[in-house]
């Protein structure tokens, strides 16, 4: 009986319907080289990573759900976090705002949650701000009428036109010019700093992992791996 159902099982994982896959078995992502739709062109990159050990990669995950419900403003509440076994730098990078990677190496050196949080959290920023930046003006800072009614004049839905009152609208709109002028891009370290003090964690946290993430920042190998970038940019 258990030897019919065992031969039952393979058969229908060989068929496709019970996928055989070993905890190290490499998994490949088919990420975009342009997901925020800036002016690089863009194509799909499939890339071959080896997951890290379920321990590591449920630590990073737990960690960075906890940011993202403890900070729905920032509407990423989807993104996924990867982290990359078998990779002794430490190295963090986003491909697109719903997919975050982060090396096994990166974790092991981050001396406690809440320096791994702040490294997350920093990667949050980095996304928000690209997006913020390629938001419409319209969509960041939208134009603000005057408060109304003013507070000078008697004009109102039935009555004629009040000079006065129209003077003073010509004086407020002097004095607080509608503007559609983009907001400066927001700065991620400012944003992480929030994301940790909302979801407990302190903003000094950030700067205890400085060099850390300066030496992240210089390990781009992975990164250029997933964007389809060569050393000196996109590749053709």
């Amino acid at each position: 009986m258990f030897r019919r159902c065992g031969s039952v099982g393979l058969l229908f994982a060989l068929a496709g319907c019970l996928p055989l896959q070993l905890a190290d078995e490499p998994k490949t992502a088919t990420v975009s080289s342009n997901p925020f739709g800036l002016q690089a062109p863009h194509r799909s990159v499939k890339v071959a990573y080896q997951p890290a050990d379920e321990a590591m990669a449920t630590r990073v995950d737990g960690i960075a759900r906890k940011l993202l419900a403890e900070n729905p403003q920032i509407g990423l509440r989807s993104t996924l976090f990867a982290t990359i076994g078998g990779a002794p730098q430490p190295e963090i990078f986003h491909t697109g705002p719903h997919m975050v990677y982060v090396t096994d190496g990166l974790v092991r050196r981050c001396a406690s949650d809440a320096e791994l949080a702040a490294a997350l959290a920093l990667e949050l920023g980095k996304i928000v701000s690209e997006r913020e930046a390629g938001a419409s003006p319209d969509m960041r800072s939208p134009d603000r009428l005057p408060p109304m009614p003013v507070p000078v004049g008697k004009s109102g839905q039935f009555t004629s036109p009040d000079l006065i009152q129209e003077a003073e609208l010509a004086k407020f709109e002097n004095e607080r010019p509608r503007t559609r002028r983009p907001l400066p891009r927001p700065d991620p370290q400012h944003l992480a700093r929030g994301y940790l003090e909302k979801s407990g964690y302190q903003s000094s946290d950030l700067d205890a992992i400085q060099p850390l993430l300066r030496a992240a920042e210089n390990n781009i190998t992975l990164e250029r791996q997933f964007k389809g970038m060569a050393a000196g940019g996109w590749t053709p």
